[in-house]
């Protein structure tokens, strides 16, 4: 049971003691303990592993969760925030949508959920191999098995999508079918299903305020990425009524195991955000200074893929590419939640590499970027303009990234020329052409 001590500014609630798992190479191992508090202005945080797991990883059969913030070590860490220095814990944990989807099922209010409750929530459905349980256990541990929506209920998933949008109640049975859900990061409506072999696979469903299709334009970039060279998941639309559609991307953090299709095996997941773990109290008024540059910019990302990454050279080529496409398709929402790194399968040093590419969707607004592109200042030391959507800033950052001058024009050329063909793309998602002229204008705006 939850207690609470008292603050200056509200009581904090102290949450039970999460234990926290992961599976590695598919076999459920007790990495550590978890302890959360939080008031209505303040998190504190803190994670220790666990002796066994310490030992596990001097034999060589377990690494450390984040090998620049969590290196492997007696100590505890703390923390006073989600995503600075223990931020590959709460990578499991839900965003925006997910915790409406939980708070609906309690019945409370989203923002009273706390960080420990929604953790355990996920029932280990999160992204990534970490789950977390209210008792400890020992290597080998199973999971239970939770049911996951089928494949050909996606029409009625968009169906209660849109009861929890115009603000009805659900029943039981549309709660039931969202369980499996919730945990999924982001802030738009979406969904967890399971095909015939046992893949998993996440349905993105349209909204009601959207001014053009951006299920149809994700698949078109998608496809584009594809062509390119750039790693995608597997993704195929949905119809819906009317002219609408569902999007589904495979999960690339789950594997099927041969003859055993109900079986899936979790890989372990590390967002870019996690790694770079920007300070707790960051201002978000600071993000065009030298300060903010360094923390959010893909010359960061590049740093950690020369740390971490078992195939630097190729992953920094595929990073620089996909900063060159989200400039073209004007995905301005390239944020560092929105790239990843999976552990490498094939390392027997259980090194990292670059995840697969997703939420690459062109967006209505300006031309600013949510990470810094290129060097940026000026003569008047203004660093916003790092994040303007230009292929003069991609061509800029090209050294930070740790790419030649003659390789990254080679990269634009390339992405520029497939870029170039995207009215075939978007008629191969059927696009109606009001939505491709909104996503023209769109992809006008750049800078």
């Amino acid at each position: 049971m939850a207690k609470t001590t008292s603050s200056a500014n509200s009581p904090k609630v102290l949450e039970p003691t999460l234990f926290v798992g992961i599976e590695i190479r598919g076999v459920n191992h007790f990495v550590g303990e978890l302890r959360c508090a939080q008031s209505t202005q303040d998190f504190v945080a803190s994670f220790q592993y666990a002796p066994s797991y310490l030992s596990l990883a001097q034999s060589g059969h377990a690494f450390a969760l984040d090998p620049i913030n969590l290196p492997l070590r007696t100590d505890p860490y703390k923390t006073t925030g989600r995503h600075s220095i223990l931020g590959v814990l709460f990578d499991a944990a839900p965003d925006a949508w997910g915790r409406t989807v939980m708070a609906l099922d309690e019945g409370v209010s989203s923002v009273s959920l706390t960080e420990a409750r929604v953790l355990l929530k996920g029932k280990g459905a999160g992204v990534g191999a970490i789950f977390f349980t209210t008792q400890p256990f020992e290597s080998g541990f199973a999971l239970p098995v939770y049911p996951t929506s089928r494949l050909d209920q996606v029409p009625e998933l968009y169906e209660i999508v849109r009861r929890i949008e115009n603000g009805l109640t659900l029943d039981m049975h549309s709660r039931a079918l969202l369980k499996s859900s919730w945990d999924i990061g982001g802030a738009r409506p979406k969904a967890v299903v399971q095909d015939v072999d046992g893949a998993q696979w996440i349905a993105k469903f349209p909204r009601g305020i959207d001014t053009f299709s951006r299920q149809r334009v994700e698949w078109a970039n998608l496809q584009m990425a594809k062509e390119i060279g750039v790693q995608v998941p597997a993704a195929q639309l949905i119809e819906l009524d009317g002219d609408d559609c569902a999007l589904l991307v495979r999960r690339f953090d789950r594997t099927v195991q041969p003859g055993h299709n109900q079986v899936l095996g979790r890989q372990h997941y590390i967002s870019a955000a996690s790694l770079i773990s920007p300070p707790a109290d960051f201002d978000k008024y600071k993000m065009d200074t030298a300060f903010g540059a360094s923390y959010f910019s893909y010359a960061r990302i590049a740093d950690v893929v020369r740390r971490l990454s078992t195939h630097a050279a190729s992953d920094l080529t595929e990073l620089y590419a996909r900063m060159v496409l989200n400039v073209l398709v004007h995905n301005t929402d390239d944020h560092l939640k929105n790239t990843g790194f999976l552990l490498d399968a094939s390392s027997q040093s259980y090194g990292l590499r670059l995840a697969p590419l997703f939420d690459v969707v062109t967006q209505e607004g300006g031309s600013l970027h949510m990470l810094h592109l290129g060097p940026g200042a000026n003569k008047t030391r203004s660093y916003q303009s790092g994040r303007l959507g230009s292929l003069d800033n991609v061509l800029s950052g090209a050294k930070s990234c740790a790419i030649k001058s003659a390789a990254a024009s080679a990269i634009i050329e390339r992405v520029q020329s497939v870029f170039e063909r995207r009215l075939e793309f978007y008629q191969q998602a059927k696009m109606q052409q009001q939505d491709i002229d909104s996503v023209e204008a769109c992809v006008m705006q750049r800078g």
